[in-house]
């Protein structure tokens, strides 16, 4: 073989070869029925129709893959608000798990009781909107003592404000809602015996259990809301404020987490 015509090595690939199988495949067929249409018009010698054919058949290859890379942006860019989406929801989960745990270590270092005792309770409030508090959740709550039982007590005492992620929050904010909302949740899971209820052990011997003053519920007057459970239900009264001798009324601190 002589060396004028040695084989190529290096053949160069024409400017419009396609090296996505898949496009590639569209533009032909979109440029399908215009080169069959081509192909008969040679077969019967009609020249101008095959250049024609030729013209459209081109541009109906560019069309179909213009739309092709067109469809296939849309799935990328669809693709890439998921997963900026996801990545957002992760970051926030991860955000707001952090501001939990944060809530439960400074709420049990406050009242000397174990961190399991301090839970998420979420709920509808008031307004319609969910709300999220860790609480304490203790079968009863905590006594502060009969020298600071009484809801005016307890509302002047503003060791109750503790310091979170370094900003001063008022663990007084437990409201009627979320007290059901604690009570149902330990209905659900089937507790027995049910917090605040009097199937728990008497105290101070007078044969009473113990309630929980609702510091988030404004007062009233001279009295202010409490809850306990009877009849397997969570029950809301009213009772003097200033009343705290011998008065087995204890406090559930409590706490609002923001979801952002």
């Amino acid at each position: 073989m002589s060396k004028e015509h040695a084989p190529q090595t290096n053949t160069e690939v024409p400017e419009t070869y396609i090296e996505n199988p898949a496009l590639a495949e569209e533009m032909a067929y979109g440029e399908k029925p215009y080169l069959e249409l081509g192909r008969a018009a040679t077969e019967l010698g009609l020249n101008d129709q095959v250049a024609e054919m030729a013209q459209k058949a081109d541009e109906a290859g560019v069309e179909a893959g213009r739309a092709f890379i067109d469809a296939k942006q849309a799935e990328l860019d669809g693709m890439r608000m998921n997963l900026e989406v996801n990545a957002s929801s992760a970051e926030a989960e991860s955000t707001f798990e952090s501001r939990v745990a944060s809530a439960k270590k400074a709420l049990a270092e406050r009242y000397g009781r174990p961190e399991e005792e301090f839970e998420l309770i979420s709920f509808e409030n008031k307004d319609g909107k969910m709300e999220h508090q860790v609480m304490y959740t203790g079968l009863s709550g905590i006594d502060l003592g009969k020298e600071k039982r009484s809801f005016n007590s307890l509302k002047e005492d503003d060791s109750h404000i503790i310091e979170i992620d370094g900003k001063p929050v008022d663990t007084r904010t437990l409201t009627e809602a979320g007290y059901r909302a604690f009570v149902q949740r330990a209905i659900e899971r089937g507790d027995n015996p049910l917090p605040d209820s009097s199937a728990l052990a008497e105290v101070d011997g007078e044969g009473v259990w113990s309630a929980t003053w609702l510091p988030g519920e404004d007062a009233g007057g001279s009295d202010a809301r409490f809850g306990f459970v009877f009849g397997g239900q969570a029950r809301v009264f009213w009772r003097l404020r200033d009343d705290g001798n011998g008065a087995a009324v204890c406090v559930r601190p409590a706490v609002e987490i923001v979801e952002n």
